[in-house]
């Protein structure tokens, strides 16, 4: 089953989002950029959707988009609503 992303969210953790979105050193970056100027999934979604990209040391790799949305809704970085 796949977990459903669609609809508002609201960040919760602003403080690490931005850190996540500004350390351009992580080539996740670029989702939290698109997380923290996006207020619907789709919104994230047709900005970096098409993205996937290889974290150093990482054994999950490629990451995309989903991936980066579902970890931060996981760990209560943002809320659904």
């Amino acid at each position: 089953m796949r977990t459903e992303v669609s609809g508002l969210y609201r960040l919760v953790d602003d403080i690490y989002l931005r850190k996540k979105a500004s350390d351009t050193s992580d080539p996740v970056h670029v989702f939290y950029e698109a997380m923290l100027t996006s207020l619907t999934y789709e919104a994230y979604f047709a900005k970096v959707g098409h993205i996937e990209v290889v974290k150093p040391n990482f054994k999950e790799n490629p990451v995309n988009a989903r991936d980066e949305i579902l970890d931060a809704r996981r760990n209560a970085r943002i809320n659904d609503g």
